[in-house]
């Protein structure tokens, strides 16, 4: 339960800040040792400064834990996310067995449980991961975003950002580097989030992560 009631603009950041999760999980991340290899580009715009490879990602929000594991090609233009988490909601457990596939504008959203999924068109998201955020977010007039400095994340010096709404208790920090975001955390009162990039492989996917398995039925 949260810990303030609820009106209508209370709502509407709540809904913001979950999306939040939604664009982090969207978009692309990597970290690495610090090291200046030929194979990063932070000043491009592409979505990651590595052609291809794997990472690990865990989500803490509303009492819950999920770690997923996302696959990468294409300089990011590819990815496909695991889901396997198991979540508890209201004393029940739900055990998740999901793929996200993503090529381009392409998704597909697959639940290997159900063996069913869907495919459909994304709109373009902004490369600049705090542009995007701040889409998420709306009414950005009622918005601060102010850099607050750097911070280490991985190894990499990353920047910090601070995103508040003007007259509300809601706050996020943003570790970026480059356009990528390493770390997000933050919230509201009865309300708290973070999500971090805590492992790394540049090691070559298998092509299959990018395919819907055998025996899914698709609807578009």
């Amino acid at each position: 339960m949260f810990k303030q009631k609820l009106n209508l603009r209370n709502v509407a950041t709540v809904t913001a800040i979950l999306a939040v999760t939604a664009i982090f999980s969207l978009t692309t991340v990597s970290c690495g040792d610090g090291s200046t290899s030929s194979k990063k580009d932070e000043t491009s715009e592409r979505k990651l400064p590595f052609k291809q490879g794997s990472y690990v990602q865990v989500t803490k929000v509303m009492g819950q834990e999920i770690k997923t594991t996302v696959y990468f090609d294409k300089w990011g233009e590819w990815t496909a996310i695991e889901d396997k988490s198991e979540l508890e909601m209201f004393g029940m457990k739900i055990k998740n067995d999901k793929i996200k596939i993503v090529k381009g504008n392409t998704t597909w959203d697959i639940d290997l449980n159900e063996k069913k999924g869907t495919k459909y068109e994304n709109p373009d998201v902004p490369v600049n991961t705090l542009e995007a955020i701040a889409q998420s977010m709306g009414e950005q007039e009622n918005m601060e975003m102010e850099e607050i400095g750097t911070e280490k994340h991985l190894g990499f010096d990353c920047k910090k950002t601070r995103i508040r709404y003007k007259g509300e208790e809601a706050e996020l920090i943003i570790l970026t580097f480059g356009n990528l975001p390493m770390k997000i955390e933050g919230g509201m009162p009865g309300m708290k989030m973070e999500i971090a990039i805590v492992e790394i492989n540049e090691k070559t996917p298998p092509a299959s992560k990018f395919e819907v398995p055998e025996g899914i039925e698709i609807q578009e």
